[in-house]
């Protein structure tokens, strides 16, 4: 059977009144609703086959028009802030980029639509994603899935796995998680490599000089790190020595874009308050003020 949009339309309009799919009419992933199984065959309209290409070479279209995400407002399409849109211009310009940012900034979410487009316009791919605990992983995938089942089904890919850990597409495109630790496949090299909450993360200066090497000498790689402040440590050294002048020889190859607090739309003063209430001005100073702090860790050591 070749679908159509048409095709699919009415299949799901059917089912969605009651009626079984026939055999020939499956298109789902093991009957997970939203996704489509390989091996499907697909008619693409001349506007489909447009789109799909206009998709392809700007990915900000493509988040704007077809993305959608859960956010404060409730589950839909988006329109990215400023800062967003430099972060998608920094991941397609530089091998090496380090996002120094603030709590609550959307981050992870635009992460994972930027993953998404990647996966879905490119052939033979892998990302490989690094946090702190699984359950940040987890999380991380959920989001991938959730807007990959809200795409128009002319541009999803076929579904080859769908677990907590993995998504792998017909097209030969695949993200992993793992949970960052000193055993580590260093021999398994992704052509992207994101490490969140770095900081935080224990061995960190080990992981990283055992991956840096061999991403540097593979053609085509990217190594992200996207976390926030934690005391000054490793992922401090890092920063600062990327945010040296040019020319600089202790000038490391990242590029460092920082994102504060007061650069969602709508955050003032009055959120600042807000927050410092919640959290306390300790938290504040490091978590959403991007200040490299450590006394106030250290005093509540003291106090055990």
């Amino acid at each position: 059977m070749i679908f159509t949009t048409e095709i699919y339309d009415e299949i799901l309009k059917r089912y969605n009144l009651g009626y079984p799919f026939k055999k020939s009419e499956q298109f789902e992933y093991r009957r997970i609703g939203g996704t489509r199984k390989s091996g499907i065959k697909f008619a693409h309209t001349q506007e489909e086959l447009l789109e799909y290409a206009k998709c392809a070479t700007d990915i900000i279209y493509f988040i704007e028009k077809y993305c959608k995400i859960m956010s404060p407002e409730g589950f839909g399409n988006i329109k990215l802030w400023d800062y967003q849109k430099k972060v998608i211009r920094n991941y397609q310009e530089n091998k090496f980029n380090i996002f120094f940012t603030s709590r609550q900034v959307g981050m992870t979410s635009l992460m994972s639509l930027i993953f998404l487009h990647h996966l879905t316009f490119n052939v033979d791919k892998t990302i490989t994603c690094m946090d702190i605990i699984n359950k940040y992983n987890k999380q991380f995938i959920e989001k991938i899935k959730s807007t990959y089942k809200s795409l128009p089904f002319f541009l999803k890919q076929g579904i080859l796995k769908w677990s907590n850990d993995i998504l792998g597409f017909e097209n030969g495109c695949s993200i992993r998680t793992w949970t960052a630790n000193k055993n580590l496949a260093v021999g398994y090299i992704p052509e992207i490599l994101y490490m969140s909450n770095f900081s935080r993360m224990r061995d960190k200066k080990y992981i990283y000089e055992n991956l840096l090497p061999v991403i540097t000498a593979r053609k085509g790689c990217r190594f992200i790190i996207h976390s926030g402040p934690y005391g000054y440590d490793f992922f401090y050294e890092l920063v600062r020595d990327s945010e040296r002048f040019d020319g600089d020889p202790k000038k490391n190859i990242f590029k460092t874009q920082r994102i504060y607090w007061w650069q969602v739309p709508g955050r003032d003063e009055k959120w600042k308050e807000k927050m410092i209430e919640l959290y306390g001005i300790e938290v504040w100073h490091e978590e959403f003020d991007l200040q490299f702090v450590t006394y106030w860790k250290e005093d509540k050591k003291r106090k055990k």
